[in-house]
Protein backbone atom coordinates (compact mmCIF):
# COMPACT_ATOMS: atom_id res chain seq x y z
CA UNK A 1 0.00 0.00 0.00
CA UNK A 2 1.20 3.50 -0.78
CA UNK A 3 1.88 5.98 2.00
CA UNK A 4 0.64 9.48 1.09
CA UNK A 5 1.74 12.73 2.72
CA UNK A 6 0.20 16.14 2.16
CA UNK A 7 2.28 19.08 3.35
CA UNK A 8 2.32 22.87 3.24
CA UNK A 9 4.93 25.04 1.56
CA UNK A 10 5.30 28.80 2.12
CA UNK A 11 3.60 31.08 -0.37
CA UNK A 12 5.56 33.68 -2.29
CA UNK A 13 4.80 37.36 -2.60
CA UNK A 14 2.69 39.67 -0.51
CA UNK A 15 -0.52 39.03 -2.45
CA UNK A 16 -0.20 35.25 -2.25
CA UNK A 17 -1.67 32.92 0.37
CA UNK A 18 0.62 32.30 3.38
CA UNK A 19 1.08 28.69 2.30
CA UNK A 20 0.18 26.22 -0.45
CA UNK A 21 -0.34 22.44 -0.38
CA UNK A 22 1.74 19.78 -2.06
CA UNK A 23 1.87 15.97 -1.87
CA UNK A 24 4.30 13.07 -1.99
CA UNK A 25 3.84 9.32 -1.98
CA UNK A 26 6.18 6.54 -0.87
CA UNK A 27 5.76 3.56 -3.18
CA UNK A 28 6.03 -0.09 -2.20
CA UNK A 29 9.57 -0.35 -3.57
CA UNK A 30 10.72 2.57 -1.39
CA UNK A 31 10.88 5.20 -4.11
CA UNK A 32 9.13 8.53 -3.61
CA UNK A 33 6.71 10.09 -6.09
CA UNK A 34 6.22 13.83 -5.57
CA UNK A 35 4.66 16.74 -7.40
CA UNK A 36 6.36 19.99 -8.27
CA UNK A 37 2.94 21.69 -8.34
CA UNK A 38 1.51 23.54 -5.36
CA UNK A 39 -2.15 24.16 -4.63
CA UNK A 40 -3.82 26.95 -2.70
CA UNK A 41 -6.51 24.63 -1.32
CA UNK A 42 -6.08 21.18 0.23
CA UNK A 43 -8.96 19.67 -1.77
CA UNK A 44 -7.36 20.77 -5.04
CA UNK A 45 -4.15 19.09 -3.92
CA UNK A 46 -6.01 15.87 -3.01
CA UNK A 47 -7.82 15.93 -6.38
CA UNK A 48 -4.48 16.19 -8.18
CA UNK A 49 -3.09 13.32 -6.10
CA UNK A 50 -6.09 11.20 -7.14
CA UNK A 51 -4.92 11.55 -10.74
CA UNK A 52 -1.70 9.86 -9.61
CA UNK A 53 -3.20 6.99 -7.64
CA UNK A 54 -4.43 8.41 -4.30
CA UNK A 55 -7.65 6.62 -3.35
CA UNK A 56 -8.68 8.32 -0.09
CA UNK A 57 -6.59 5.80 1.81
CA UNK A 58 -4.25 6.44 4.71
CA UNK A 59 -2.58 9.81 4.51
CA UNK A 60 -0.44 11.99 6.72
CA UNK A 61 -0.43 15.75 7.10
CA UNK A 62 2.39 17.68 8.67
CA UNK A 63 1.44 19.85 11.61
CA UNK A 64 3.16 23.20 11.85
CA UNK A 65 3.07 25.39 14.94
CA UNK A 66 0.18 27.84 15.00
CA UNK A 67 0.65 31.35 13.74
CA UNK A 68 -0.74 32.92 16.92
CA UNK A 69 1.10 35.01 19.48
CA UNK A 70 2.77 33.06 22.25
CA UNK A 71 1.83 35.55 24.94
CA UNK A 72 -1.64 37.06 25.42
CA UNK A 73 -2.19 40.74 24.81
CA UNK A 74 -1.57 42.85 27.90
CA UNK A 75 -4.48 45.13 28.97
Amino acid sequence: MRDWEFYRVPGVGTDDAPYHWSWRCRLEDGSVLTTADTFRFFLDCAAHARLHGYRNGPLHTRREPSYTRETPFAP
